[in-house]
């Protein structure tokens, strides 16, 4: 009898917590979901084009179509795959100018193909960013969290702004956070935070490399936690893992090097407004610790 209250009781806890879940996301995430959308759509289209945002996404992206100040300067495969992120933008890697090139070949107006994939990352980092909190914490704090997100001020602007890349890196970083902390070990969550770290390097190379190192740390932090618990590693797995890690991040790679002897053969290249430089390394340098007469860092 004992027996079979236990498991009644167990499964009514069950039900309960099923049903709080589900009230949770209909009630709480997506009304907040919703306002979310309705500001980044009010923002892409009321928030004004500063200077910065014009420069760098309608005459850059100009560029590669054929018309603007930036066109005719260079073949079209070399601006696309070199010129244009290195000399446009701090993020130096080309992802974030191939996405708004594609959002370009789509939706024709430039207005909108410019912000509109800040737009969607940002939803999409709003929708993974409740499904990780609804996996670490009861209710209601996910949708508590959901909603501060939603509405908070800084996330939306950068959701709206062309020239902003964090709402790509925030979604991605939620990835990685969910590999590390709710499903560690595993092979699935483990290609997820690989691939997910570098594509957040191919999308603004520096802000990629500090998420990846935060994350490795953590991932040794853990690993000696199992170590400490009288659990023996397995370096068989670890070699796998470095493996496959290294072919995921090889075309990363491979970039890097050609934008090296692209930057090798022109001798030097202007990179925004940091000023003009001769190696990766040496944009690196500037980004992480300073450049110019004021010394500032992009590294915050």
């Amino acid at each position: 009898m004992r027996v079979a209250l236990g498991d009644f009781l167990e499964l009514n806890l069950r039900v309960r917590s099923a049903d709080d879940a589900r009230l949770q996301t209909i009630f709480g995430f997506w009304p907040a979901f919703l306002v979310a959308f309705a500001l980044r759509l009010v923002g892409l289209f009321k928030f004004p084009f500063l200077d910065e945002e014009d420069r760098m996404m309608r005459v850059a992206v100009n560029g590669l179509f054929g018309y603007g100040p930036q066109s005719g300067q260079a073949p079209f495969w070399e601006n696309l795959l070199f010129r244009t992120p290195l000399s446009n933008s701090q993020a130096i890697t080309p992802l974030w100018w191939w996405t708004e090139y594609v959002a370009r070949l789509v939706v024709k107006d430039e207005t909108l193909s410019a912000r509109l994939p800040a737009l969607l990352t940002g939803l999409i980092g709003l929708a993974l960013f409740y499904w990780l909190a609804r996996q670490l914490f009861p209710f209601p704090i996910p949708a508590l969290l959901a909603w501060l997100l939603a509405v908070h001020d800084v996330f939306l602007w950068v959701g709206t702004k062309a020239q902003y890349v964090e709402s790509f890196i925030f979604a991605l970083s939620v990835l990685i956070a969910w590999a590390l902390l709710v499903a560690q070990g595993k092979w699935r969550p483990f290609v997820v935070a690989v691939l997910a770290s570098t594509t957040a390097m191919g999308f603004f190379l520096l802000k990629g490399m500090t998420l990846t190192f935060n994350a490795l740390a953590v991932g040794v932090a853990q690993t000696a936690l199992l170590r400490g618990g009288g659990r023996r590693l397995n370096f068989e797995t670890i070699v796998q893992r470095a493996i496959f890690a290294g072919l995921i991040v090889t075309p990363l790679a491979v970039w890097l090097l050609a934008a090296q002897a692209y930057i090798t053969a022109h001798y030097q290249v202007r990179v925004a407004e940091l000023g003009y430089f001769r190696g990766i390394a040496d944009i690196l340098y500037a980004l992480t610790f300073g450049y110019g007469t004021g010394r500032t860092a992009s590294l915050v």
